[in-house]
Formats: structure tokens, C-alpha cells, sequence
């Protein structure tokens, strides 16, 4: 039998190297290799299958490491198999970079260390993907002072909890702990992590405006990196020009660079790259209007106060006018759409399709975000996922179509979004901070719009008056009137 031990070691030594493009071809022949045996193979092999999908994920291959492992965390049901603590977590680890949250957190829930060593390792990596650093470093830094898990996990729980605390500018904190990770990682080998530190080190010294230490920190960094075309090198690129802007301001030149960036970073798909560059850009120009497009399309918490804290005025606008298609012309006007007008005639779910269109703005949503958007409770298998959310496209194109919305939805490398048909520009007006209407709330303003009853008449009254009028259940009046408050 071939040894794939052997061959997953030279593909981690790869790794590790930075050597990226060689290491992708070695795994793509292990792969088809591994996902063509039968079932017998893969019950006496399942560390292989697990190492094989850790590889995966290391090199950003998420579907083919769900594949590896779907036979033991999801097996049929005639086949007796319970998947271990490992094969679970490291499901859930791929399955949130593939941004279904839901489901990974539902797999990890109640997990320790005593379980699987690597566990809050990988939640951290998981927090990290949802911009939620404060919970990553919870996680990361009980990794941190695990007895059963390896140096080297310890040594990638550190750089990420280094990355997390830059994000959240507490900076002397970041430097103290980047200045040890530079000792202790000299020792270790390790390109691609010491090459990590030196990037966020050299983004603490340009916080300090010590350029020159910046600019000496970020070239040690590329030095180390072999595959001059992969996502490390261009984040490095991206750092160099953020140390450039910051010494000297944004030039035309630096202009053209930053474009220039955004449209590599879109060819790998890396759209939250994009979004901070945009955020450089509208910080530097004092450009309200773009920050306001990357406010109302980023999902994410702590992203959207980042940008507040550059823009705090955007706390006071309500609405934002995202402009869906551009056509100008002189024989008509812009046209302003109101999503906040269709949500009464639209079921929930095509509704949240609808939002979910938008709401992933700068990446354009997949297909499994858009299903862990409509679906949180709910597993995913790829052909399921696929075909209901196929057919909620479907009914969300006709309802479109039938209340004569100007808007068609289109599909470019497997990801969603809406454009216009209409002769004039086009711009869907969305909410900035305040949720839409909640389903029980939706429900019963749907309620009062049949019975021909104004909210004002009936919102006042008495829950037991409600319940007499709309003969709804005072359990839910209550949640109800509780919403309006």
C-alpha cells in the first residue's frame, strides 16, 4: 500500500516553507486519490482522512477537507460509525471558513480540550473568520496555556492572538507580545509564521510612526516568503503600502497601487482584503459616502465600529442609498427603491434572501452563505443546500418580476448579487443600524394591514383588547408590544 504518511509530511514541510503552489499540486493528487476508496479503506485510514483534511483547510481547499470527512461526522445511517472529538472539530473548523458559522458552532458546542486538544485552537480560527477578535482571543489565549497540545500550536495561537490585538489597536499590548514571538520563533522552522510576526510587527511601528523600523520589519518579512504570486506575499504588499500612505499620504501613485492590489485580492476571492483597502482609501480621502457603502455592506460587528471610529458622524445617518446599477441618462431620473416598502409582501425567508444579497456586500455571498443566512438551524449537505436555495432565488425572482421591482439577480463564479434592468440609475435605500421588522412583528403588522386596522388603534390598547380584535394568542401580543418598546 502507498505510504501516505509519508507523503502528508512532505506536503506539511511545504507548508511551512511557504511553498504554496508546490504544496496545493501534491495535495490535489492525494486527494483524488483518497476520495475515490471505498469504504472499507477508509474505516481502517481514518487518521489519514483527518491529516489529509487538516491539509485542506491549511491550504484554503475547504470543500475537498469537507469531503474527506463527511463519510465519518455525517455517515449513512447503515453504517455504525461515531465520529471522534478530532474529526468533528476540524468538520467545524471547515466548515466556518466556508462561512457556515451555525452549524460549526452547533459541533464544537460543550467541547474542551479534555476532548480534543486542538479544540479552542480552532474556535479561535473560527471567531478570527468572523471578525469577532474579542472571543478569539478567549479562545487562542486558553491555547495558550493547554499542557496536552504541541509548542508549535501554542507558537500559531500566539501570532493570531498578535493579529486580533492589532485589530483592536491595543498596541502596547501587541508589541510586548510581538517582541517575545520574535525571540522565541528565531528558533523554530517556521518561514510562513515568523514571516506572520515580522507583518504585525512592522504595523505596530508604523502606528508608532517609526517608519523606518516598519519598513525594515515588513522586508524581512517578504524575504522569507518563497511563492511570490500567493496570498502572504500580497498581504505584504498591502502592509508596504499602508506605510507608504502613512508616511507620505495618499498620492496618485498610491492611488493606482491600491487599485491595483484589489483586483489580485478579488482573483483570490479575498474580499475582506478588499473591504479594508476601501476603508484606507475613504479614511485617507475623508470619504464618507464610501465609508458608508462599507458600513452598510460588511456584516460584522466589530468591523462596522472600526469604521465608526474613523467616521463617527455615520452614528447619525439612518439610511444609505447602495447603488445596485448605474445607467446615467438625461430622460430619467435616479431611481431610489425602498426595501423597507416589500417587506409586508414578501415572505420572511425570501425576504432574509433578499437582505443576504446585500448584507455580504463586498464578497458577494455564496451559496453557503446564503444558506447559513436562511437556514441557521439546519445542516449542510451541498446538493440539499443547493436546491433550496435554488428555489428560494427562484420565488424571489418572481415576486420581483410580478410587483415590477427593477431589480434581476445574476450569478458570476458562483456568487449572487443584484443589478438593474432599468434605464436609469438605481439605488436600493437600506437601514443602517436598526434591524428589520421581526417575523412575529412582520406577522402581526400583516394582520392588521387584512383587517384594515391601523398600528396606532391597536397598539395602545390593552393586551386583552389585542387578543379580543386580532385574535391572537396574549402570549404573543405580549412578545409583540415588548418589540415595539
Amino acid at each position: 500500500m502507498k505510504n501516505y504518511k509519508t507523503l502528508i509530511n512532505h506536503i506539511d514541510i511545504e507548508i511551512k516553507n511557504a511553498n504554496f503552489e508546490k504544496s496545493a499540486v501534491s495535495f490535489t493528487n492525494l486527494y483524488r486519490e483518497l476520495i475515490c476508496k471505498n469504504k472499507e479503506f477508509r474505516l481502517l485510514n481514518r487518521e489519514i482522512y483527518l491529516e489529509a483534511a487538516i491539509l485542506a483547510r491549511r491550504l484554503s481547499l475547504f470543500k475537498e477537507g469537507l469531503a474527506l470527512l463527511k463519510f465519518y461526522v455525517y455517515p449513512r445511517t447503515k453504517l455504525k460509525i461515531i465520529a471522534t472529538a478530532a474529526e468533528k472539530v476540524e468538520y467545524a473548523s471547515l466548515l466556518s471558513r466556508l462561512g457556515l458559522y451555525n452549524e460549526a458552532h452547533r459541533l464544537l458546542s460543550g467541547m474542551t480540550s479534555k476532548d480534543y486538544s486542538k479544540v479552542h485552537l480552532l474556535k479561535g480560527f473560527s471567531y478570527i473568520t468572523q471578525w469577532d477578535h474579542e472571543k478569539a482571543i478567549q479562545e487562542l489565549t486558553i491555547v495558550t496555556r493547554q499542557l496536552n497540545i504541541e509548542e508549535y500550536d501554542k507558537l500559531i495561537a500566539k501570532v493570531n492572538i498578535l493579529f486580533s490585538l492589532c485589530f483592536q489597536k491595543k498596541w502596547i499590548q501587541a508589541k510586548t507580545l510581538g517582541d517575545q514571538l520574535l525571540k522565541i520563533s528565531s528558533n523554530k522552522k517556521s518561514n510562513i509564521l515568523q514571516s506572520n510576526i515580522l507583518e504585525a510587527m512592522s504595523d505596530i511601528a508604523c502606528n508608532e510612526k517609526n517608519f523606518a523600523e516598519a519598513k525594515h520589519f515588513i522586508q524581512m518579512s517578504e524575504d522569507l516568503i518563497n511563492d511570490k504570486k500567493g496570498l502572504d506575499f500580497l498581504l505584504i504588499q498591502k502592509q508596504k503600502l499602508v506605510i507608504d500612505i502613512s508616511e507620505n499620504g495618499l498620492s496618485q501613485n498610491n492611488i493606482d497601487r491600491l487599485e491595483s492590489l484589489k483586483k489580485k485580492f478579488i482573483q483570490l476571492s479575498r474580499f475582506e482584503v478588499v473591504r479594508d483597502l476601501d476603508l484606507i482609501l475613504a479614511r485617507y480621502k475623508g470619504d464618507l459616502q464610501l465609508a458608508l457603502k462599507i458600513f452598510a455592506t460588511t456584516p460584522y460587528k466589530d468591523f462596522k465600529s472600526k469604521i465608526i471610529d474613523y467616521f463617527p458622524k455615520i452614528k447619525s445617518i439612518d439610511t444609505f442609498d447602495l447603488l445596485i446599477h448605474k445607467k446615467p441618462t438625461h430622460i430619467k431620473k435616479d431611481l431610489i427603491l425602498d426595501i423597507q416598502n416589500w417587506q409586508l409582501r414578501m415572505s420572511p425567508v425570501i425576504f432574509k434572501l433578499l437582505l443576504s444579497l446585500f448584507k455580504h456586500g463586498y464578497s458577494l455571498p455564496k451559496l453557503e452563505d446564503i444558506f447559513n443566512f436562511l437556514y441557521p438551524s439546519q445542516n449542510y449537505d451541498y446538493e440539499m443546500a443547493s436546491d433550496r436555495v435554488y428555489q428560494q432565488i427562484k420565488r424571489l425572482r418572481q415576486f420581483l418580476r410580478t410587483a415590477r421591482i427593477p431589480l434581476i439577480i445574476k450569478v458570476k463564479h458562483n456568487r449572487y448579487f443584484l443589478t438593474s434592468k432599468a434605464h436609469s440609475t438605481v439605488y436600493l435605500r437600506i437601514k443602517l443600524h436598526h434591524d428589520y421588522l421581526e417575523e412575529k412583528e412582520l406577522k402581526f403588522k400583516k394582520y392588521l394591514i387584512k383587517e384594515s386596522l391601523r398600528e396606532e388603534q391597536v397598539m395602545n390598547l390593552s393586551t386583552k383588547q389585542i387578543c379580543e380584535i386580532t385574535k391572537i394568542h396574549p402570549r404573543k401580543v405580549r412578545r409583540i408590544k415588548a418589540l415595539k418598546k
